[in-house]
């Protein structure tokens, strides 16, 4: 018999991951045989928008496309037949992983560079058409892991109160936004969000940066319960959900990038994360505006680092902050 983990959470109270609760059954006389996924695992493929299109210039077969997958707009070499302006399909960004293990990279195809590949059926394992890509429904949300979360986080929200903000439209714009902010400003492959709460900023960044690992630290069971499901629903293989204080957590080698939204007064944070950090690694915080010059003061033990973005300044907006281990 194969059960649905989603279906089972519907009918009685499971914290467990899919591995934990095999182990856990097995235990109490119930084997498992095996953890399946429901599906292709298709980590960094999203629903995007052919914008345009034109043909390449050295290939008859192959079409030079601009496609937006939420997050931006990306060249991409295209050789489907069916590929149009203002068709909406699957698209893999750099840094995704494929069914079969193939990884996705920019590659350069008779001349232009291919940010991404937009995808078939048969190369996401979901059918065996070949005739051309799998063309989506004209209402598919672009950058649909992203909308997906967000609806999660709305209808979580109502029971286990993630965040004081209940607007979807606000969530947008005080939490994605100031999350996607932080992307361009991510250095190596390490990441640790502490203290995440509702997984802000470290799913979105997740979401669109699929080529690092992400190490979410969160102490507060209900929330590690609602990542847990975030991270199982959305196929989010490069990230791990660490239930601990950050001060109890041990790793095993430093993090490249420690993310934080102002957990604790700055020195108290510069503290608590000095663990997780080696000379090179940089803190980056979204702060209240009004303690920017605080944490600016606070780097004597980090070496403040300039930016080359910040985000535009909104009432209610935080400020972008970056520290660097000396």
């Amino acid at each position: 018999m194969r059960i649905n983990l989603e279906w089972l959470r519907e009918w009685v109270d499971v914290d467990s991951d899919g591995g934990r609760l095999a182990e856990e059954l097995t235990t109490a006389g119930l084997e498992v045989d095996a953890v399946l996924p429901a599906g292709p695992m298709l980590d960094g493929v999203v629903v995007a928008e052919v914008v345009e299109c034109r043909p390449h210039p050295n290939a008859d077969k192959l079409a030079v496309c601009v496609v937006d997958d939420g997050t931006g707009r990306h060249e991409v070499v295209c050789g489907a037949p069916n590929v149009a302006r203002g068709i909406k399909a699957p698209f893999a960004r750099p840094g995704a992983k494929l069914p079969g293990g193939v990884v996705i990279a920019a590659t350069e195809l008779r001349g232009v560079v291919s940010h991404g590949m937009l995808c078939s059926a048969r190369e996401l394992e979901l059918a065996d058409d070949v005739s051309g890509l799998l063309i989506l429904d004209a209402d598919a949300p672009v950058g649909a892991a992203l909308a997906e979360y967000l609806r999660l986080l709305v209808k979580w929200n109502r029971t286990y109160n993630l965040t004081g903000i209940r607007d979807p439209d606000e969530l947008v714009e005080r939490h994605l936004v100031e999350s996607l902010a932080l992307a361009p400003l991510l250095r190596g492959e390490r990441i640790a969000d502490v203290g995440t709460g509702a997984g802000l900023p470290g799913i979105p960044l997740a979401i669109v940066a699929p080529e690092r690992r992400f190490v979410l630290i969160e102490s507060r069971a209900k929330r590690v319960r609602f990542l847990r499901h975030v991270v199982l629903t959305l196929g989010l293989e490069n990230t791990e959900i660490a239930h601990t204080r950050v001060e109890d957590l041990r790793c095993e080698r430093p993090f490249d990038t420690v993310l934080a939204r102002a957990v604790a007064p700055p020195e108290a944070l510069v503290q608590m994360t000095r663990h997780l950090t080696a000379p090179g690694t940089i803190l980056l915080l979204l702060t209240a505006t009004r303690l920017e010059q605080e944490w600016r003061a606070s780097a004597a033990q980090f070496g403040l680092r300039p930016l080359e973005l910040d985000l535009p300044a909104r009432p209610g907006r935080s400020a972008i902050v970056m520290l660097e281990r000396c």
